[in-house]
């Protein structure tokens, strides 16, 4: 909506004149030529030429006609979690007896060790592809119909002979 009001007040400002309260008006603006060109009797006559401004300036005309979303990103995230525990224990037993004429002894030791390792890993990541595109498409065809009519309409006029 906003390109069709560009294109609407670009021709309204550049195509038509103002009037007083600078309000357009229905009359085209134009741009007046005068060149020098030798004439049917063999000699120089200068010539007007007036030429609306839609005819000699591009009217700006931008459509979106598709959008593609292409932009590279890359997110990863990773995560590592590691513990370690470990635990020893020692035992040691004496024992002894002694009567009736006899004597015993006894002695026992024992180790126990454990260990343990833990390690977690995570891995995410995403990919996004993001592109816009606009493009011009060109006037509409009914302005290009105006325009050609503009176009055709350029004739010049002897000045010469009117002075």
């Amino acid at each position: 909506m906003k390109l069709a009001i560009a294109t609407s007040d670009f021709i309204q400002k550049i195509g038509f004149e103002v009037d007083d309260k600078g309000l357009p008006t229905n009359k085209p603006r134009v741009a007046k030529f005068t060149y020098s060109r030798i004439g049917a009797e063999g000699k120089p006559e200068n010539m007007d030429l007036d030429v609306p401004m839609l005819a000699v300036v591009k009217v700006p005309s931008l459509s979106i006609t598709r959008v593609d979303i292409k932009f590279n990103m890359e997110v990863k995230s990773s995560e590592a979690a590691v513990s370690n525990s470990s635990e020893n224990k020692d035992l040691k037993v004496n024992a002894g007896y002694s009567g009736f004429g006899i004597t015993a002894s006894a002695s026992f030791s024992g180790a126990v060790s454990s260990s343990s390792n833990n390690t977690r890993t995570s891995d995410n990541s995403a990919k996004y592809d993001i592109a816009i595109l606009a493009e011009d498409t060109g006037i509409p065809e009914g302005l290009s119909r105006v325009l050609d009519m503009l176009h055709q309409a350029i004739t010049p006029v002897s000045s010469t002979a009117a002075a």
